[in-house]
């Protein structure tokens, strides 16, 4: 079959085309079929369409002139039926398309846009002009032709209006078109991939699998059985308006494919992943004026989404020029296609039960973000155009149906960018991934069975993080990986230490609140601290100072983990097993009891308790076990497994009560200061705050039959030992059955106990309690012993116990009558007097250089005494008198350092006298001391002659001092560091 080729151009409406006649022969001016019974066909062969450009983003400056590309012709494939007469080659013949013998084909192609070609679908008809039309004012319309799909028929008053009663049209796009320019890079609206996409959604319908395989795809997604499953049917673009114009197409289209399965359900059924959810094209005269494609995905928390991204046209001024050009300006917004979301083992498929995400659902209120301004090529935070990220509002609800709210940015992830979900969103700063609760009350773990609300606390702020979540398309969904929480048990221990940085508990995240019987939860810090912030602590200690409890015990404790049945508590008795006394030791480093004995020291291991010895210990319990302790009997009583922290409101009063209870079972250390093989402890920390806020803190305890031992010299033992204190107040203190027993060098003071009152701090007796402790002891005067020519008078023994608040050691000082109150002792003519006294210092625990605790055994503070002894003769001769004199005394100290001084002297004299007239007096002093810091012994001696005659006296004085032995000063190289002299000199350089 032959074909021709025919130009046909018309000046007054500007149409223009080619025809390519199929099967056609020219005879006498006009055209016929050239083989009878085969179709004739006419192709048009239009200009280009459209125009494809580039265009520029949000806040980008436009250049004067915007690269562009023309699309390809368009060719418009008629069948044509003939009679005898033919076809004339005029225009008003050829162009006559809505004539029955003109019949539209499939091989009719519409580039629009650019490189996608589209074919009309179904009954389709063609208005248009067949002459040129001149208005009255003389102006003629430019050629077009309005593609109409089926519709009732024009309105009788629509005249010439060719847009009048036209039905909207139904194309498919058939194919990319391929072996075109290539673009540099430069970016259009519809990119390649979205393009193929159209073509594939347009035109290629998918069948389901056979059903075996289709349950099989149900099961592995976890879709309830009547999920229904179908076939997927091409959905067409719809126009309401396609009109063919020499300058180019006038369009007004779109598509929606809402019907097609998301990636997640599609690929496992074999059908290829679409990201493409909808997309519409406003163009004039070939010119884009409004462009917009859906694109899916999904937000971090797995809500289904959207990118839409927007190209309009903008009359703007380019910067220098004088002149407006018509740009395409991109936008771009993420849209919620899902605004609830349920984390249940369905839909997330969280590994361990899902206990990292306290949320069974996160609700989404607004449902579109501003206008994001970053690149939106890979996963991305929407921010606005100052760079901040948007901040979607959040309504979540929690395990126990508590519902708060909150913003949080939100990454926006495409559906082919899965794979890089946790690592983008990880990435992110942790300012950008932080929720603020602002002390809302949320459930934050799983409450122990017959529990509820055990776990629930008033939460400041939640940080996000991504992990894996095997039942979601993105393989990973938003968990909470720290938060910052006010723990209402900790904000009565000081300011600040209600609002602790926690996260989940690694054992709690393996194997839930049964990991154990405390309900474990929660650990204190955060999983990712923020680049350069300051490390948060790992624990939080509990001290009780000296004002609030008393001195007599300070339960301090370092606490690591928040239990939902115990309240806050060290490791160590948070996790499984028993807790081994070496850990309880570290635990309670800080804890004392009677000043310098460390509490961790007195532990015993702690086997594990039952769940249930936690669940009954409710307040009533509670109270029963102090009273207990407090009673008269105490053997066999069970104590609380932990130290109980924990808060409550009194339903009389509605009264906030905070409450600190602990009874722990004692064992005596080796080498100990205290003995507390019978003993019994009960503390009770106790803060109320009022409606209003007031708050009234009390502290108690009670120490029972524990005895002190000092420096084996002394044992003291305690019946009762209890305190209360109230901040402000001064503690108050009583002791009672207490028995001292001196030990060793002392125990010959045992035999004057019947000298002493029967209870050693009865009558006579002083026990006082400051600010700085307790001091306790007696002092007791011995009658004079006349025996003779011997008297032995002013004899005092004296003991003082000192037990002090801070962890200084516990102190005994014994005494035999003191340096300012000697003793008194005269045998006939000589007499003499001393005194003798002994502190020792008990065992305490201090920090060494490494930051770990040391021991430091008793030791000898100080030991001192004295002795001087005399005597002295007189003679009166009447004319004459005159006497002489001789004492001498030896003083010995030792220190605890080891130093020893060593102090003796001796003095002489006499003096004459005749007649009053003249008088003679000599004295002699001497005096040696020895100190053995410096290894000297150092003396002085002294003369001294008076004589008076009469009026007139006259004195002489001689003086010699010497010392021995000991170290000559030190040389320079000694005192002075090398790289301290280096250094000084250096200064001075040049």
């Amino acid at each position: 079959m032959s074909e021709i080729e025919l130009r046909l151009h018309r000046r007054e409406d500007m149409f223009l085309a080619s025809v390519r006649c199929v099967n056609l022969v020219l005879r006498n001016g006009r055209l016929f079929p050239e083989q009878s019974g085969e179709p004739v066909l006419l192709v048009f062969r239009l200009p280009p369409q459209h125009v494809t450009e580039r265009f520029f983003e949000s806040g980008e400056e436009p250049d004067a002139v915007a690269e562009a590309w023309a699309s390809g012709p368009t060719e418009l494939a008629f069948t044509v039926s003939l009679d005898r007469e033919g076809l004339g080659l005029a225009l008003d013949e050829l162009l006559d398309w809505a004539a029955p013998r003109f019949r539209g084909t499939r091989e009719t192609s519409i580039e629009f846009p650019t490189r996608l070609l589209l074919g009309p679908e179904g009954e389709v008809t063609w208005k248009l002009r067949k002459e040129p039309f001149t208005s009255e004012t003389g102006r003629t319309e430019l050629w077009h032709a309005n593609l109409c799909g089926p519709a009732p028929a024009p309105a009788p008053d629509a005249g010439t209006d060719l847009t009048a009663g036209t039905g909207e049209v139904h194309l498919r796009a058939r194919a990319v078109a391929t072996g075109r320019v290539d673009r540099g890079g430069v970016r259009t609206p519809l990119s390649p991939e979205e393009l193929q996409e159209i073509v594939t959604l347009t035109t290629v319908g998918r069948t389901l699998p056979p059903p075996e395989q289709v349950e099989a795809v149900r099961e592995e997604l976890g879709l309830p059985a009547e999920t229904p499953f179908h076939d997927y049917d091409p959905q067409p673009l719809h126009a309401d308006r396609f009109m063919l114009t020499p300058l180019g197409a006038t369009v007004r289209m779109r598509g929606s494919w809402e019907e097609y399965p998301e990636a997640h359900v599609a690929q496992p059924l074999g059908w290829p992943a679409s990201s493409l959810l909808g997309y519409a094209h406003n163009a004039g005269l070939g010119r884009d004026y409004f462009v917009r494609t859906v694109n899916r995905g999904y937000l971090c928390t797995g809500h289904l989404a959207a990118l839409v991204t927007t190209y309009r046209r903008e009359f703007v001024t380019p910067p220098g020029g004088t002149g407006t050009v018509a740009r395409l300006r991109q936008t771009e917004f993420v849209t919620v296609r899902q605004p609830e979301m349920r984390y249940d083992a369905q839909t997330a498929g969280y590994p361990n039960d899902g206990r990292q995400m306290p949320f069974v659902s996160l609700r989404i209120t607004d449902l579109k973000t501003p206008e994001v301004s970053q690149d939106t090529s890979r996963p991305f935070l929407p921010r606005n155009e100052s760079g901040q990220p948007h901040r979607f509002t959040l309504v979540g609800v929690d395990r126990e149906g508590h519902q708060v709210t909150f913003t949080l940015p939100l990454m926006f992830f495409g559906i082919n960018e899965v794979g890089l979900a946790p690592g983008e969103y990880n990435a992110q700063a942790r300012q950008d991934r932080t929720a603020d609760l602002a002390g809302q009350t949320l459930t934050l773990g799983v409450p122990p069975e017959g529990n509820p609300g055990s776990t629930t606390l008033p939460v400041t702020s939640l940080f996000f993080a991504m992990d894996p979540a095997g039942r979601h398309p993105l393989h990973s969904l938003a968990v909470v990986r720290d938060a910052r929480v006010r723990v209402p048990a900790l904000e009565a221990m000081g300011a600040g230490m209600g609002e602790q940085d926690v996260r989940f508990s690694d054992g709690y995240l393996a194997t839930g609140p049964q990991f154990h019987p405390s309900g474990t939860f929660l650990t204190l810090g955060q999983a990712e601290p923020a680049p350069g912030a300051a490390p948060v602590p790992p624990r939080v200690d509990l001290t009780f100072g000296a004002e609030n409890a008393g001195g007599i015990a300070a339960p301090n404790v370092g606490v690591s983990e928040i239990t939902s049945l115990a309240g806050p508590l060290p490791s160590q008795l948070a996790s499984p097993g028993e807790a081994p006394a070496a850990a309880l030791k570290d635990a309670f480093a800080t804890a004392r009891l009677i000043g310098s004995v460390t509490l961790g020291d007195l532990l015993g291991a702690i086997p594990e308790p039952s769940p249930d010895a936690f669940r009954e210990l409710a307040e009533e319990r509670v109270a029963a076990l102090l009273e207990e302790v407090k009673g008269e009997v105490v053997r066999n009583r069970t104590p609380l497994p932990v130290p109980i922290l924990r808060t409550f409101q009194d339903p009389s009063s509605l009264n906030r009560v905070i409450r600190y209870v602990w009874t722990p079972e004692l064992v005596t250390p080796e080498n100990p200061l205290i003995n507390v093989e019978n003993a019994a402890l009960a503390l009770e920390a106790t803060t109320t705050v009022s409606p209003s806020g007031e708050r009234d803190s009390r502290v108690s305890g009670l120490l029972r039959d524990f005895s002190l031992d000092i420096a084996g010299l002394v044992t003291v033992g305690v019946e009762r030992l209890s305190f209360t204190s109230r901040p402000g107040a001064k503690p108050d203190v009583s002791a009672s059955g207490l028995d001292v027993r001196f030990r060793g060098p002392l125990s010959f003071v045992n035999e004057l106990r019947s000298l002493l009152p029967t209870d050693g701090f009865g009558p006579g007796s002083f026990v006082d309690v400051t600010p700085g402790g307790i001091r306790a002891g007696y002092s007791l005067a011995l009658p004079g012993l006349p025996l003779g020519v011997f008297s032995l008078t002013n004899v005092v023994l004296g003991a003082e116990l000192t037990v002090p608040f801070t962890p200084d050691p516990c102190g005994f000082r014994f005494s035999f009558s003191e340096r300012h109150k000697p003793f008194n002792l005269s045998i006939a003519p000589f007499a003499g007097g001393g005194f003798f006294s002994l502190s020792v210092r008990g065992p305490t625990v201090r920090q060494g250089p490494d930051g770990a605790l040391e021991h430091v055994p008793p030791s000898i503070e100080l030991i001192e005494g004295a002795l001087e002894f005399g005597g002295s003769a007189s003679l009166n001769l009447g004319i004459a008198e005159g006497g002489v004199s001789l004492m001498a005394g030896i003083y010995f100290s030792m220190k605890g350092d080891g130093s020893v001084s060593l102090a003796g002297y001796l003095r002489c004299g006499g003096h004459l006298s005749v007649l009053g007239i003249v008088s003679v007096s000599v004295e002699f002093q001497l005096a040696l001391t020895y100190q053995s810091e410096t290894n000297t012994v150092w003396g002085r001696g002294e003369l001294r002659v008076s004589v008076r005659v009469l009026f007139f006296s006259k004195s002489v004085s001689l003086t010699l001092e010497r010392s021995f032995g000991g170290s000559p000063d030190p040389a320079f190289a000694q005192v002075v560091d090398r790289d301290a002299w280096d250094q000084y000199c250096l200064a001075f350089a040049a």
